[in-house]
């Protein structure tokens, strides 16, 4: 892209501040402090529900609900959920202004499903990435594999001979009772624009509840923490770039991002999560972007952590 059309393109941090002081990296000794004090019991705490999903990778294939569940069950059964599972990355809630954090876990795996009921090359393919939980939901998949307890008439039922699947678990803290649904996720975040951005009206996304079945697998009771400074990102971040195709056709999109930000402030590699795309191109963009993405980390007690966040991008013409 040559210099006139780099000064085309318009990027804009929403949540940032130009003030916001560059992170400060903890001295051995915080962190050994930090340590102590985030595995000390709190007055308060959070119970979390670990729920399981599992879906074709591709949208083609859909899985029945009744065999999502058979999945799901197999897999509970042979679950051993390590202790202690050293949970080790926050979340702030994304509805509400951020007073308190919790504990958070989610995992994502890949694997293949042939119709004579095994689950193969199960490789773990993002979340926050707790080894712990990882290791246990891949030994399960193996227990799963090795016994061919669902080799049943819902696994001939297949149209392929393999079919790839994506297997998550993600922690939820349920709703009280009569609290109204949270039917959608908003946050200011990253906009690309080939034009000037009228910032009084930040571009929001919102997500539509979740269409797949989820299937309980565990509950844990967790501390509840202050957050003495959520994350935001700072300024100065370089990309994405606008995709030229994309520009010449007019088309504007937006790329939703789950990802790990870590007590450094960087993207993690390996954990971010495409949740909404509109075009593979804007996606490319976005995901080449993110090594450059620099965040002031949410800290909770006085201490840096790892954070995980939704970053939408949204692309727009003007």
């Amino acid at each position: 892209m040559n210099a006139a059309r780099q000064a085309a393109v318009m990027i804009v941090l929403l949540a940032a501040s130009s003030l916001a002081p560059p992170a400060v990296a903890q001295s051995s000794s915080a962190m050994r402090d930090c340590a102590h004090l985030l595995e000390t019991p709190t007055k308060d705490s959070v119970t979390l529900h670990a729920l399981f999903q599992v879906q074709a990778a591709t949208r083609s294939r859909d899985l029945p609900d009744w065999f999502q569940e058979d999945i799901a069950s197999a897999i509970r059964t042979s679950l051993r959920i390590p202790q202690p599972l050293g949970i080790a990355a926050y979340e702030t809630d994304w509805e509400q202004p951020a007073r308190t954090a919790h504990p958070v876990l989610r995992s994502l795996l890949r694997a293949v499903i042939t119709r004579d009921g095994h689950i193969r090359e199960a490789v773990v393919a993002g979340g926050v990435r707790n080894e712990a939980l990882d290791g246990a939901l891949l030994a399960a998949i193996h227990d799963v594999d090795s016994t061919g307890v669902l080799k049943t008439e819902s696994t001939e039922a297949l149209r392929d001979n393999e079919t790839q699947i994506v297997i998550s678990v993600t922690t939820i803290v349920p709703l009280k009772a009569g609290e109204p649904a949270r039917s959608a996720k908003r946050l200011a975040g990253v906009v690309v624009s080939t034009g000037p951005i009228d910032r009084s009206r930040p571009p929001q996304l919102e997500e539509g509840a979740d269409s797949l079945p989820s299937f309980p697998l565990f509950a844990l009771r967790t501390p509840l923490l202050t957050i003495t400074r959520p994350s935001r990102p700072l300024p100065g971040f370089v990309g994405p770039w606008y995709p030229e195709n994309m520009r010449s056709r007019g088309e504007g999109g937006v790329v939703a991002v789950v990802l790990v930000m870590g007590a450094d402030g960087r993207a993690e590699d390996g954990t971010a999560t495409v949740v909404r795309n509109t075009s593979r191109e804007f996606v490319q963009s976005v995901m080449n972007a993110l090594p450059n993405l620099r965040f002031e980390p949410l800290e909770v007690a006085g201490c840096a952590v790892r954070s995980l966040e939704q970053i939408p991008f949204t692309f727009l013409i003007r």
